[in-house]
Formats: structure tokens, sequence, C-alpha cells
């Protein structure tokens, strides 16, 4: 019997196992919201762009409309790697995420979505030590976070001071609100956006708090006579692209770096969705003759006054609820990274390349892809 050199049959299973070497990584991506919506599609140029920067190695299935997980099981499912990296949500999970609940009650602070979502993403990505580790107790890596378009009043009356306010039922999307309508006089109504329209119609809300783009996207322009444009806030505490941590690490360095390439794309891609959504909405506003109301002298002065005393209840509600022995800190450094950032963005709002290169070179150029998300 001829036999055959060892050094012939090493080269003969490396051959072998060389096409499982080199496949693809096939990743689940998950995004409970339909196709068409801002986070879904910055979701879907997220991983594009990683797919188009390793030149394949890296290749996502993208599951939206809730096809995996609803909203409130995204975090299990990316917990456990049933999907690879998927949108969450944090209020959902105020005990697995405290500093993002208090980012959450600082929704006011700053009417620049832009501007927010990269203070966001720098101050959970390399100033804060706490949220990173609510991240990893979650065996999550987190790769920054959006900002809605600022929260708008729709109504079938005209509001001029904090005086018409008094006594009304105002849809509320979370305790910020209903302390903001609290302080105004009136009576916190929490209606799932789905139900605003029906809602408003049949007056069992008199005010439906929301981005401008439900005038189109949820129908109130059916409804609403009058848009009053006081910045109420946006919606900023998730992340629409939570990696599974154990996903990250089995993704080489160079991947790594696609990834944090790749994201500065994706947040930018959804903040301005959001805001082509406002566009649409007003579009809606001007073709149905809905009043849009810029916010009196004296209803602006209102609202400053809240804020400023919210932040007060902010820091002890940190403390106390949310078990932050310093919140202030979390307020500071958020404050003056949107200060940062707010002439950074300024003047760039229509233009997507100057905005990524913004988010890139102030934040992801500076993580180390060979150690964020591993220790």
């Amino acid at each position: 019997m001829k036999l055959i050199p060892l050094s012939m049959l090493a080269a003969a299973f490396m051959l072998a196992a060389a096409p499982a070497a080199m496949a693809a990584k096939d990743l689940k991506a998950s995004n409970w919201l339909p196709p068409k919506f801002p986070n879904s599609v910055g979701m879907k140029a997220f991983i594009d762009e990683i797919e188009k920067s390793t030149g394949g190695a890296v290749k996502f299935r993208l599951f939206t409309g809730g096809a995996l997980f609803s909203a409130k099981a995204t975090l299990d499912g990316i917990k456990t790697a049933s999907a690879d990296v998927g949108h969450i949500v944090y209020t959902y999970f105020p005990a697995e995420f405290p500093t993002a609940q208090l980012v959450s009650d600082l929704s006011m602070v700053g009417t620049d979505p832009h501007a927010a979502s990269a203070a966001l993403t720098e101050l959970r990505m390399l100033h804060c030590d706490l949220c990173q580790a609510e991240e990893k107790a979650q065996n999550l890596v987190y790769l920054g976070s959006y900002s809605t378009t600022p929260y708008v009043m729709h109504s079938k009356f005209e509001i001029k001071s904090a005086a018409d306010l008094a006594g009304k039922k105002q849809r509320s999307g979370g305790p910020l609100w209903d302390r903001w309508t609290t302080f105004v006089g009136g009576v916190p109504v929490n209606t799932p956006s789905s139900e605003m329209y029906e809602a408003l119609e049949r007056g069992q809300i008199d005010v439906a708090i929301y981005a401008a783009g439900g005038l189109k996207t949820h129908g109130l322009g059916d409804v609403a006579k009058y848009v009053t444009m006081l910045p109420l806030g946006g919606f900023r505490a998730a992340t629409v692209f939570a990696f599974n941590r154990d996903t990250w690490k089995g993704l080489t360095v160079d991947e790594r770096k696609a990834a944090l390439k790749a994201a500065p794309l994706g947040l930018v891609v959804t903040n301005l969705e959001y805001q082509n959504g406002d566009k649409e909405g007003l579009k809606v506003a001007e073709q149905k003759k809905i009043a849009v109301v810029q916010p009196s002298d004296a209803l602006s002065k209102t609202l400053e006054e809240f804020i400023q005393k919210d932040l007060s209840f902010t820091v002890e509600n940190a403390k106390s609820e949310y078990k932050i022995e310093n919140p202030q800190a979390i307020i500071d450094k958020y404050k003056e990274l949107y200060a940062k950032y707010e002439p950074l963005m300024a003047g760039k709002a229509e233009d997507r390349d100057a905005m990524v290169k913004v988010f890139y070179d102030e934040i992801f150029a500076k993580v180390d892809a060979a150690n964020y998300g591993v220790n």
C-alpha cells in the first residue's frame, strides 16, 4: 500500500477547511419597526455599509416590522444572540439602564436633534463608565443613539400661552411630558402614538404631543387645526445598533472597524429620516390649511421655566429612583457635549456626509476597535 506523506495530508486538510474559514459571517439584524420607518432605514444603511466595506465577509439578514421580536422582546433577543444586532428602547428597561432614564429626562435640553444624537453617543461611548457597565451587564455593545425631531403640540384650538393649556388633556409620551403637562395645569394622558388620531378626533385628548411628521404618518393632519411649534424635546433613549457582545468579539478587528465606520452613517441617516418626516408633515399642514404657529414669547418663557425646574427634579429622582450616585456629573457632561456639537452641526442639517464626518472624527475614530466591547 502506498503511503501518503503527512505534509500532503495536512495540505489537503487545509484546502478542505478553507471554504468554511473564508465563509462570510451571516448575521441577523432586528428592528421591530416597519421597513420605511426612520430607524429601519438607518439600520439598513448601517448594515449595507458594513457589507460593502468588508467585501461581503460580514453579511446581514435584516428583519423588520417585528418579524423576529417585539419592541420589549428585543433586549432578550440580542442578549441571547437570537439576533446579532438590534434596536433597543432603553425606557422599556429602567432597572437595566438607569443612566439612559436619566438622559431621557434631559430630552428638552437642546433642540437640535443632530447635536443631541452626537452628544449622547459620545457621552455613552467615551465618557460614561457606568453606561458601559450597563451595556456589558446585558451582554451588549453600544454603537450610538439617534434623536427624533422635537415634539410639538397638535390641537383643534389655538395655544398662545400656558393659560390656554390649563385643564386640557395632553397626550404624553412618558414621565417628562407628564411633568410638563402638570406644570401648565393640564391633565397627562398616556396615549400610544398609534391611537393619537382617534383620541384627538373623539376629544379623549385636547393636545397630541408628537413630532410634526405625525401630521402625515399618524393622520393628525385630518383632525388638528393648529400645530404649535414649541420644542418639547425629542425621543433620545434608544440605540438602533446594539450588538450582541459575543458576536462582536467574534468579529475581526478590521470587521469591528468597519462597524465603527458604518455606525455614523446609520445614525445620521436615522436622524435625517426623522427630519424629512417633519418636512412631509408640514407639507400636509400647508395642503390642509392647518395653522403652523410659532410659540409666543410667553409660551417659550414658560417652557424655559419648566426645564430649569425639572432639572432639579431630575437630579434628585436619579439618586432616589435610579440609584445613580452622581447624576449631576452625567448631566453636566451631556450639556457640555451638546454645547460642543451645536456649532459643529450648524448649517449641516442638509449635508449628510458632513455630519457623518463629524460623528466619525469626534467619536468613532477615537474608539479602539481591538478593545472596545471586548474587555
